[in-house]
């Protein structure tokens, strides 16, 4: 399709089901005993498809097929716990499960190479940590129980469905096609609730920003009017309406700052809480900080700034008649 710029296929996709574990040694340290990992069945053009990029050896080829030597490839953390300090590839791993492909004299423990490292996958969730994978040529899988289709296409969802629907009913009527979603879709589902939790926290968030708003204001309001007499005997005695105002904002401002002060290592203490709701970003930002402090600092200063420009324009003899 001209649409289509890859495709590919394999037992098990990001974000569904269908990925399973599996033991197996490692060729000269058989003492060690078993290691667990989890695999994937996948043609050639399945990691250029998802856009998984290989970080040492090479891929997959459309000739490593059952007949060929068995290769794998291994996942960046399954490298650097079970090879600390040394290339993954080259090394050889046998799986201890009695369903993969036997030869033809019938043996299935066979031997894999692995001829490559790719990064690692977020496969479950993202919260979660990426799995320690083996991958292995879907020729050579022994799993493949169900397929997935991934295609990477500058076509629509709904035109791709459509077409993928008739090219395999064209081939087999009886080969369902279903759950046929783009990654934005899915990845979509994932963050569904966090994301509604991120909402509802900011909501509350600008909620309490008003009210901290409100509370500086009225306080330096309450101050005002409390101390208006106090006023009109410093502007009588020659205070300016500068000083006047000075004094009273400082008050509002310091409110603000003080505030910010105990706020702000509180908070940084209080990230590890929502930690679990975020997704490649630091629980401790810097330069978010900065920027809510800002935010901070100019709702104080505008709270602060009103009662204090109305108290700078007090008339004085008024004021006296007050007390």
């Amino acid at each position: 399709m001209p649409d289509v710029s890859s495709a590919a296929f394999a037992n098990a996709i990001p974000f569904d089901r269908g990925l399973y574990g599996t033991i197996f040694r490692i060729n000269g340290r058989e003492a060690e005993g078993t290691h667990y990992v989890q695999y994937q069945g996948i043609t050639a053009s399945y990691l250029s498809t998802m856009g998984t990029p290989i970080i040492e050896g090479r891929g997959f080829v459309e000739t490593d097929r059952l007949d060929s030597p068995r290769v794998a490839l291994v996942s960046r953390s399954a490298a650097t716990t079970y090879w600390p300090g040394q290339s993954a590839v080259g090394q050889r791993i046998m799986f201890i499960d009695q369903r993969q492909n036997p030869d033809a004299q019938g043996n299935w423990r066979r031997w894999f190479t692995i001829i490559g490292v790719v990064d690692d996958v977020r496969f479950n969730d993202l919260a979660s940590e990426s799995p320690k994978m083996v991958y292995l040529p879907l020729d050579q899988f022994w799993d493949a129980n169900s397929l997935r289709v991934v295609v990477r296409t500058s076509a629509g969802a709904s035109k791709i469905a459509s077409t993928l629907r008739t090219v395999v009913s064209a081939a087999d009527p009886n080969t369902p096609v279903n759950d046929i979603r783009t990654y934005q879709a899915r990845i979509g589902d994932l963050i569904a609730r966090p994301r509604f939790t991120a909402y509802l926290l900011t909501a509350f968030a600008v909620i309490a920003l008003l009210l901290a708003a409100m509370g500086v204001y009225g306080v330096l309001s309450f101050a005002v009017s409390r101390r208006i007499p106090e006023i009109g005997v410093r502007v009588a005695f020659g205070a300016k309406g500068w000083d006047i105002f000075a004094l009273l904002f400082a008050q509002g401002f310091w409110l603000t700052v003080t505030g910010l002060l105990v706020g702000i290592p509180a908070t940084i203490g209080a990230t590890r809480l929502l930690s679990g709701l975020l997704f490649g970003v630091k629980s401790v930002d810097l330069r978010l900080f900065a920027t809510v402090g800002m935010i901070l600092m100019a709702v104080g200063f505008a709270a602060s700034y009103l009662p204090a420009r109305r108290a700078a324009r007090i008339d004085p003899i008024v004021a006296l008649r007050q007390d």
